[in-house]
């Protein structure tokens, strides 16, 4: 049969209810109005794609998918990622392999006139839908601008032992921190340059000479020359002088390395929910009906209970309640951290200039999470006649807190060595708790160990800058500890929660035979807000070696806020050489602002008098810091001086020390205020530019200008950016202020003598751009001539005014009464 025409009863036209079965699935032909229809077997043949809105149990989920429609096999084909992304569960597969519906094993049903897909599922056949609690931080493409630092401390002093006459000078040095970065990296270089009383001449002395190159796409950092090695926590890392490569998840903030706490849940119908986490508000959602998970809750440190209020629309209100654990040292699963190192092992870092062992020595770190329980870990390291290598895993334990456990073994020198590491760490209801233990054979060796300078009790050590030497006596050994014990337990008292107690017993045992066993205590109570003070604290704290009865002694005191920014402490102390002594103290601690100051008081009275009084300053090209003492009768008097010298986008900065990284941002302007995430930090100089100093690597900083500063005649492009420096760099941030002599205010009226609506739009004559009319007619417009002609978009028609005008410098030009007809 070529074709028919087919044409349904009038009553099948409005109520078509019969059930087709394609595939598996039911087709519901939804009452409607149908036009005739021609039919032929090709098209009977013929699969179509169909755009159709998805429907789960008669409720939108917000996705209009693509489905194939089969007629001549009675089969539905979708996408497995189309019936994912609209919360569907599929078999497993590739994302873009074609399903039938009819394998989902659950009913379904296409409304061909509102071009829908209805799906009857239960929870278990949905994927919940996500939602992330920390947002979506974005990531910021890191920049860096070619250009040198050099950071600086001056510092000297000198001491009177008969008062305030006969000075002595005691030293004078100067620590630099010199830095060259680009795109290519950072070359730095620290060093010490001295001058004491044991010789007239300066010495200079090297710290560290090291080269980085970060690559945020691969999260990976690479270093040659100086650096620490890297470690975990039952091993010793070294100072080395070779080659370096590490993942470095600073690279990229906004990546979350560790499992986080989730809750789950399903909403019958659309509603709103609020997480709490340990009792506090943390975050707040609308969802839709159906099965819902919310990830990433910011749980912060240890265990704790996250609790999921469920409000509709009715007022009706749910709970659900989870117990978890944040745990630092977990990976979350597949994620893996490592790190590989080789060199020559550094000796006497901060004595001597040059002095590396001789022999080659490497080690490798590699972290990796299993599950969100389970991260194992290990460590190798070998050279100079060593063979060491460890395992070990961090669990989370849920309530119970988290335990890491790890081995090693060592092989030197035809002996071999073992080690063993436990540590507990949970925090309950009203107490956490930290104990440790590691264990480890005489002949248990690592590279810090096999690599360190003969010492012996008593050595003469260079400690001097100029060469000279000073007694030195050595009670630490090289050699890894036979036992290190470590408890600690503390928290809020159950009946009383403004005070809390600390207790911690610290043994440690040398292979030398000699040991310590420390113990501290302590106690803090809050105290209620005294008029003119704000709310303080009293505190009672102890110690005491029960190795040496001689170690010991005990402080009780007060510490209360006043005024702004201001405290003052006062307490009594005792120990078994000075006995009981008392003091107080007043401070005002300096603020990181330029223009601020801070000071300090102190005297204490005892077997020996020590008094103290100092006084700082910061400015935006440096801070500025002196101090005086006595002690025993004896007067000593030093002074301070930070800073930096940055050279950059063609010009040379003074400021403050940059421990991080800077911007110096150019307003094109003198005296305008520069914010760093809202807050000032300084004015622009003489040429309009400011070096903003420390931001936060590889993070989002917002920088801005205030425009209000700005001349009328001067136009910005941007007041706002984002930015984020590389580490120890610095970038440029131009803000465009450019003189503007073509920009003028015109207050615009129609032919009735009336301001042109406001919200009207603008355009000159020659020109794309629009302008919008503001109150009372006043539009701002750029680019204008001698001559100008306007047009105004009234709605219906057009209007167009002519005007003449003329800059003038300095002033913001207002050109009136431009009628617009």
């Amino acid at each position: 049969m070529p074709g028919c025409r087919l044409k349904l009863p009038r009553l099948a036209r409005y109520a078509i209810v019969g059930m087709l079965t394609l595939g598996g699935g039911p087709i519901a032909l939804a009452q409607t109005e149908l036009p005739p229809i021609t039919v032929t077997p090709q098209l009977l043949s013929l699969p179509s794609r169909l755009q159709l809105e998805v429907y789960i149990n008669g409720q939108p989920v917000g996705f209009i998918e693509e489905f194939t429609h089969r007629p001549q096999e009675g089969v539905f084909l979708a996408r497995r990622s189309d019936l994912e992304e609209a919360g569907i569960k599929a078999p497993p597969g590739s994302p873009d392999e074609s399903l039938s519906l009819a394998s989902l094993g659950c009913p379904f049903a296409y409304d061909a006139s509102l071009q829908r897909m209805n799906f009857t599922l239960s929870d278990s056949q949905r994927l919940p839908r996500v939602y992330n609690a920390r947002g979506d931080f974005g990531q910021v493409t890191p920049q860096v601008d070619p250009g040198l630092l050099l950071n600086y401390s001056l510092f000297g002093g000198s001491v009177s032992s008969t008062g305030l006459s006969n000075w002595r000078f005691t030293g004078a040095n100067a620590l630099l921190d010199a830095r060259a970065f680009s795109k290519l990296g950072v070359i730095s270089q620290s060093a010490i340059i001295g001058r004491t009383v044991f010789r007239a001449n300066a010495n200079f002395l090297r710290l560290d000479t090291t080269y980085a190159y970060t690559h945020p796409g691969t999260l990976m950092t690479y270093r040659a020359g100086d650096f620490i090695s890297n470690g975990l926590a039952w091993t010793r890392p070294v100072r080395l002088g070779g080659l370096q490569a590490q993942r470095d998840f600073m690279l990229r903030p906004d990546l979350i390395t560790r499992p986080l706490p989730s809750i789950s849940g399903s909403a019958a119908v659309p509603s709103s929910v609020d997480v709490y986490i340990n009792g506090v508000k943390a975050y707040s959602q609308d969802i839709g009906v159906g099965p819902y998970r919310i990830s990433d809750l910011p749980g912060g440190g240890g265990n704790g209970e996250a609790r999921a209020v469920i409000r509709d629309a009715t007022g009706r209100q749910t709970e659900t309640s989870i117990s978890f654990q944040n745990v630092a040292q977990l990976l979350r699963p597949g994620l893996v951290d490592f790190s590989v190192e080789a060199g020559f092992a550094r000796r006497n870092y901060g004595v001597v200039s040059q002095d590396y062992d001789r022999r080659p020595v490497g080690s490798a770190t590699l972290r990796r999470g299993m599950t969100d329980w389970v991260t194992l870990e290990g460590h190798a390291e070998g050279g100079a006649g060593l063979a060491n290598g460890g395992l070990g895993a961090v669990a989370g334990l849920g309530r119970l807190g988290s335990l890491a456990v790890a081995g090693a073994a060592s092989h030197v020198n035809g002996a071999t060595g073992w080690q063993g590491y436990a540590s507990w760490d949970a925090q309950f209801k009203w107490f956490s708790l930290s104990a440790s233990v590691q264990r480890a054979s005489r002949s248990y060796e690592d590279i810090a160990s096999v690599t360190a300078p003969s010492v012996s009790a008593q050595q003469q050590l260079g400690l001097s800058l100029d060469g000279s030497t000073l007694p030195f006596s050595s009670t630490v050994s090289a050699h890894p500890a036979l036992a290190i014990d470590r408890v600690s337990i503390g928290g809020p008292l159950p009946f009383d929660a403004e005070t809390s107690v600390n207790f911690s017993l610290v043994r440690v045992r040398q292979r030398e035979g000699a040991s310590q066993r420390l113990i501290t205590a302590s106690l803090t109570r809050s105290l209620p807000v005294i008029a003119g003070f704000g709310r303080g604290n009293v505190f009672l704290s102890g110690f005491a070696d029960l190795s040496a009865s001689h170690n010991r002694g005990l402080y009780a005191g007060l510490s209360m806020p006043f005024g702004l920014e201001k405290h003052i402490s006062a307490g009594v102390s005792w120990n078994p050489v000075n006995h009981f002594s008392n003091s107080v103290e007043a401070a005002k601690p300096q603020p990181l602002e330029d223009n601020t100051y801070g000071w300090r008081v102190r005297d204490s009275e005892g077997r020996t008098a020590f008094r103290l009084a100092s006084a700082s300053y910061r400015s935006p090209y440096g801070q500025a810091a002196a101090q005086v003492s006595e002690y025993g009768g004896a007067v000593a008097g030093a002074a301070q001086l930070d800073g930096s010298l940055a050279m950059i986008g063609g010009g040379v900065f003074v400021g403050n020390r940059v421990d991080t990284s800077f911007a110096v941002v150019n307003a094109g302007r003198p005296g305008v205020p520069v914010m760093q995430d809202n807050r000032v930090v300084g004015t622009t100089n003489s040429f309009g530019k400011l070096l903003v100093p420390n931001l936060r690597a590889y993070e989002a900083n917002r920088i801005g200008v205030d425009p209000s500063k700005l001349p009328p005649d001067q136009d910005i492009g941007t007041t706002t950016r984002i930015v984020a420096p590389m580490l120890r760099s610095g970038l440029v941030l131009d803000f465009g202020a450019v003189q503007s002599r073509s920009n003028a205010i015109v207050v615009l009226q129609g032919p009735d003598g009336k301001p042109i609506a406001t919200g009207s739009k603008v355009r000159l004559q020659g020109s794309p751009e629009k302008f919008i009319v503001g109150y009372d007619g006043r539009a701002y417009l750029t680019g204008l001539g001698a001559t100008n002609r306007l047009s105004v978009d009234l709605g219906a028609r057009d209007c167009v005014a002519d005007f003449g005008f003329r800059p003038q410098p300095g002033v913001q030009t207002v050109i009136r009464d431009v009628v617009c007809r």
